[in-house]
């Protein structure tokens, strides 16, 4: 086990080393004025990966990302490598996903591709993938364009066949789109399919139909037929850009604070994070991170979210607020962290108003009687429910009711009486019903033992 002494002498060890490493950057800089020196201090390390390569006749064809969430990559130093002990290619490159072709001179031969970038202390290999060429039957998706967003997703997609001794007497294109986003937790998507696209050329631009803006990623699938066999030429699957959208409500709301339910959807966004920020007219009064829950599986049906809810107070009562729910998330489509805000939300709290709970034995029974004086009327009603405590972190639903209705006036009472059927202890929410300038709003007020 690590010591706290161990630990500073770890941190102090590498702190030196850093320190080094800086000063020798330095000394590159005053030789090289043209270099750019990026020092890493994120501990997000980029994701670099090739997500397909494949030979189609004398064409490389590759497909790649590059995500720096952590921004640690030095601009403009992303290359692609390929090469072979002939030849040699370095092709420039960027975040975000990556589709190309390279011709290849020397057939049967092993190509080596590679990613190759810097961090500020000169040139690293991030990802590293082989492919031989060769003339047999085969096919791939070389490039997409996203061509617009506003209702839906409109691709078109450049497709390559290397179609040997004219084998294939039919080519389409099988494609659809994932739902995860909208019913699975599993981790395999529901895949919706649509109408097969013919092909007629060995290298033509296809138009695809709209893709909802709610799917996460498009499936293609190029296959072909010599009439008897169905051959699978090549795939792709293209992540679609994230449609973020965040959304604040108020679940509940009195004359010293508010409850806020920060939402997002989709929900399984990579690298998010959450703040909510309220104001008092321009001033900012609070800022608080938030988190996102991800839903679980409830008995292999349907999924099933957590609610998070967030209190912010002391507020002052009958004053006007606004706030605002904002994001960071990583856009694996282009590689970069991105940020959006929902609407502000406009609220005004409650008139002040008081409560006390007076609870009194009464041989089995209880009265349980809450005073309250609402000059404004914000209470409607009281409601309950109670818990039996059944043993250590243990209980039970009981029952729910309502208070007595009190009369009319400022100052209320409404009361309620509990009787209990064995020894157990009783635990007794208390929630109001309120309305507060018009809006209706319903939360827990008091807890009491029985």
């Amino acid at each position: 086990m690590k010591t706290a002494k161990n630990r500073h002498d770890l941190f102090l060890q590498r702190f030196k080393k850093e320190t080094i490493l800086r000063w020798m950057a330095s000394l590159t800089v005053t030789v090289v004025t043209a270099a750019t020196v990026v020092v890493v201090t994120s501990r997000e390390k980029p994701i670099v990966r090739f997500t397909d390569v494949s030979a189609v006749g004398n064409q490389i064809v590759y497909h790649a990302e590059v995500l720096d969430p952590g921004q640690t990559l030095v601009t403009d130093s992303l290359v692609l490598d390929i090469r072979t002990s002939l030849e040699a290619y370095q092709i420039p490159i960027s975040t975000g996903q990556i589709s190309g072709t390279q011709a290849m001179r020397y057939l049967s031969s092993e190509y080596t591709l590679s990613i190759k970038g810097s961090q500020g202390f000169g040139q690293k290999t991030f990802a590293t993938e082989k492919v031989t060429s060769n003339l047999e039957l085969s096919g791939a998706i070389t490039d997409y364009r996203l061509l617009s967003s506003i209702e839906g997703f409109n691709y078109e997609v450049d497709v390559l066949i290397y179609n040997k001794d004219q084998i294939l007497q039919t080519m389409w294109l099988h494609y659809g789109y994932s739902e995860s986003y909208m019913y699975e937790v599993s981790q395999e998507p529901y895949i919706s399919y649509l109408e097969d696209i013919m092909i007629t050329s060995e290298q033509v631009t296809i138009p695809l139909a709209t893709i909802p803006t709610y799917s996460s990623a498009v499936y293609l699938y190029l296959q072909g037929s010599d009439g008897v066999t169905t051959y699978d030429l090549g795939s792709l699957i293209i992540n679609n850009p994230l449609i973020v959208e965040p959304y604040l409500s108020i679940s509940d709301l009195s004359f010293d604070y508010v409850d806020l339910f920060p939402s997002i959807f989709p929900y399984d966004i990579p690298n998010l994070s959450g703040k909510i920020e309220v104001y008092d007219g321009a001033t900012l009064f609070k800022s608080i991170d938030v988190t996102f829950s991800s839903p679980h599986q409830n008995s292999g049906e349907e999924p099933v979210f957590e609610d998070t809810t967030v209190r912010v107070g002391p507020l002052q009562s009958n004053h006007d607020y606004r706030a605002i729910l904002k994001v960071r998330y990583l856009d694996e489509a282009s590689g970069n962290m991105m940020d959006k805000a929902s609407e502000e939300l406009l609220f005004t709290t409650a008139p002040f108003f008081q409560m006390m709970v007076q609870v009194m034995p009464m041989g089995p029974d209880f009265n349980v009687n809450v005073n309250v004086n609402d000059p404004d009327n914000v209470i409607s009603s009281l409601q309950y429910t109670l818990y039996e405590i059944t043993g250590p972190g243990q209980e039970a639903y009981l029952t729910s009711g309502s208070f007595n209705e009190p009369q009319p006036g400022p100052m209320r009472t409404y009361s309620t009486t509990i009787t209990k059927s064995n020894p157990n202890p009783i635990r007794m929410e208390i929630y109001a019903s309120k309305t507060i300038h018009s809006n209706y709003y319903y939360g827990l007020v008091s807890t009491q033992m029985l």
